[in-house]
């Protein structure tokens, strides 16, 4: 048998186009020949700057530095993390998770493991796929989970299931950003200069508390069924204006604490990841918590 194969194609086959798709990477439509097989046929490609950024699995601090972009991640001296973040090759998409659930017989791992599945997931679909699709993306992420031998359905009934929050902003021209916050992550608009708070979003801005049970989240319930939203009210999805002498910083809840007791979000910004890890674990913290913020500025 040949390595190549030469000829002509006799009988094309009726392509219906089931929808249009566009990521970081690449741009085309996903069309069905027949009732089983999907092809994605790429229309365009885009250049990659580099790999997807994603904090560290496992371990207890990162940081990412970029072209108007830094993160720092710290994950409280814990075997895993449970926070995540994700950013797309381009610097247009910025993703950060923080993880809910564990409880019981779940193994945290496997919350670690989920944040930053959909960190990653959201960076790389962008935000109106990831919106239009979540369940999808659930459901097949389920399937990821599954096949790795992690333990999504805990034998106790009634415990947490495997769900993470999502703070997301992409740019889509310009200064213009497309910001989306499901549960308590917050997003802020901050002044460069004085780092006062121009605006706070997410569940902790809408009820005015900070540690409330989530009434949105990502994930699966106990019984490893896809999670609806419990208040869609409280989602957060706008198109923004970002000024130059402005970031926008997309975080974890850590820093919801933080600033609600008056804490300045620039005092975390000009450090090194160990300054970093020490500042959201030594005796000062806020609270016992994994800790994720990504400074954000226009180009």
């Amino acid at each position: 048998m040949s390595s190549e194969l030469r000829g002509k194609l006799l009988e094309e086959p009726s392509f219906k186009i089931i929808e249009e798709i566009e990521t970081p990477s690449l741009k085309g439509r996903l069309v069905n020949p027949g009732d089983t097989l999907k092809i994605l046929e790429v229309t365009e490609t885009k250049k990659e700057t580099s790999p997807i950024e994603l904090g560290n699995y496992g371990t207890k601090l990162y940081s990412l530095e970029r072209d108007h972009c830094t993160v720092f991640n710290s994950n409280n001296n814990q075997p895993c993390g449970q926070d995540a973040f994700s950013v797309s090759p381009d610097l247009t998409i910025f993703s950060v998770c923080d993880g809910v659930g564990g409880a019981g017989d779940f193994n945290p791992a496997a919350v670690a493991r989920w944040s930053r599945m959909i960190a990653e997931s959201a960076s790389s679909v962008g935000l109106q796929y990831f919106i239009k699709n979540q369940q999808a993306i659930v459901n097949r992420l389920k399937g990821v989970m599954t096949d790795e031998g992690y333990n999504i359905i805990p034998s106790i009934k009634g415990l947490y299931g495997i769900k993470t929050t999502l703070s997301m902003a992409q740019r889509t021209s310009g200064n213009a950003y497309e910001i989306l916050c499901i549960g308590d992550s917050p997003i802020y608009i901050i002044d460069k200069n004085t780092g006062n708070i121009m605006q706070q979003y997410g569940e902790d801005a809408l009820t005015k508390t900070t540690d409330t049970p989530l009434s949105n989240s990502v994930g699966l319930d106990s019984r490893g069924g896809y999670i609806a939203p419990k208040n869609p009210a409280h989602i957060i999805h706008k198109t923004i204006t970002l000024n130059d002498d402005q970031f926008l910083v997309t975080a974890t809840d850590y820093f919801s604490d933080f600033t609600a007791h008056g804490g300045n979000l620039l005092d975390y910004l000009n450090l090194s990841a160990e300054e970093f890890h020490k500042k959201v674990t030594g005796p000062g913290r806020v609270k016992a918590d994994d800790a994720t913020i990504c400074f954000i500025e226009n180009r």
